[in-house]
């Protein structure tokens, strides 16, 4: 469970061993091996920046905790604990870590446009931030703490229903 002070979130001692155990290295591979979507939990104490790039899928980040400045398009934004990050596919992006002291965690899941196709036959909603994104090339979308802490949790159990291989598990990812 996530508390907030001031301007960041931290961990409670109860959920860091598990949420360690859900964190991903980070690499700088910028290309997908899953047909569908792939989701990263990372957590860089020191963080090596990537250098611009874009990808031919959808990649959204929510961002946790860091000092981080994010360049997308031909826009610069300094990100907030809570923020919610589209990109569409094709457009240029890099982070850079203001303070490198500071530990940069985020998730970040990728989906291909196959997938969220698919996606919209469940719900348009899936469409909102992407469409919205692309069309007014606003990439940055603040939340507040309580719906992001809802999202947060949604995202930990996804990434811990990859990592783990029990029953019903392709059903609950594919929920």
């Amino acid at each position: 469970m996530l508390k907030s002070n001031k301007n960041y979130f931290h961990f409670r001692k109860k959920g860091d061993y598990m949420h360690k155990k859900l964190q991903t290295p980070f690499k700088t591979r910028q290309h997908m091996l899953s047909k569908d979507f792939e989701i990263y939990y990372y957590n860089d104490p020191h963080y090596t920046p990537t250098s611009k790039h874009s990808h031919d899928y959808h990649e959204v980040y929510f961002f946790l905790q860091g000092d981080i400045e994010m360049h997308i398009a031909d826009q610069v934004h300094l990100l907030r604990n809570g923020d919610i990050i589209t990109i569409p596919p094709r457009i240029p992006h890099h982070a850079i870590a203001r303070n490198p002291e500071i530990p940069y965690r985020r998730f970040i899941l990728w989906v291909t446009t196959d997938f969220y196709r698919q996606m919209l036959r469940y719900s348009d909603i899936f469409s909102y931030l992407a469409d919205y994104a692309s069309e007014n090339e606003a990439y940055v979308h603040h939340t507040d703490i309580y719906n992001f802490n809802i999202i947060q949790s949604k995202l930990f159990r996804l990434v811990e229903e990859i990592h783990y291989d029990r029953f019903g598990r392709e059903a609950q990812i594919h929920l």
